[in-house]
């Protein structure tokens, strides 16, 4: 349990050292505190668009990892995990695609440094993630990439919220055409 701990407590130091290399990125909100009161504002937006990035790089790492144990494995456990972590990846992208485009969109943020502060993220995260491989044995190294999750899972309902509240934005701001009736 010490260990988690430790390890949650370096994720959150990593994404916030990835939060203020960039001063446009940087939130008042912890990736483990999600707001208490959801709203449709930036500093908002950057902390679940942060969120995102993390949770999209955590479950890629283990989507590789569950690959590799299904090719070595080849058992059903092996293949739901590889299953379910590539779900909860591809869940993971939609998501940080539809917080960047409330970003451009809503907030002014330019492509350019969006896509400036991805990379830069997860450069730092396969540095800290590497680390991390090297220094530790293999089963600690397996227990904190699955555990890594947490601050995810934490943050779902509230950013569900926003989602919601952004779909709501999106339909102020771009009215959909009417749509003409059809004939039979």
């Amino acid at each position: 349990m010490k260990k988690l701990i430790i390890f949650c407590l370096t994720f959150v130091l990593s994404t916030s050292v990835l939060a203020n290399n960039s001063d446009s990125f940087t939130s008042n909100y912890s990736i483990l505190e999600p707001p208490k009161e959801v709203k449709f504002d930036v500093e908002q937006a950057k902390h679940f668009f942060n969120v995102a990035g993390g949770c999209l790089y955590i479950y890629m790492v283990q989507h590789k990892q569950a690959t590799m144990a299904s090719l070595l494995e080849q058992s059903p456990a092996a293949e739901d995990w590889r299953r379910t972590t590539e779900l909860e990846a591809r869940n993971w992208l939609k998501t940080g695609i539809f917080l960047e485009n409330a970003l451009v969109n809503h907030f002014n943020f330019q492509p350019e440094s969006i896509k400036a502060y991805k990379i830069d993220q997860m450069q730092k995260l396969n540095s800290i993630y590497m680390q991390l491989f090297m220094e530790l044995d293999t089963a600690e190294y397996f227990m904190r990439l699955l555990n890594g999750t947490g601050f995810c899972e934490i943050n779902k309902p509230a950013l569900f919220e926003f989602i919601d509240l952004a779909s709501k934005a999106n339909k102020e701001k771009f009215p959909q055409a009417d749509k003409p009736k059809r004939r039979m």
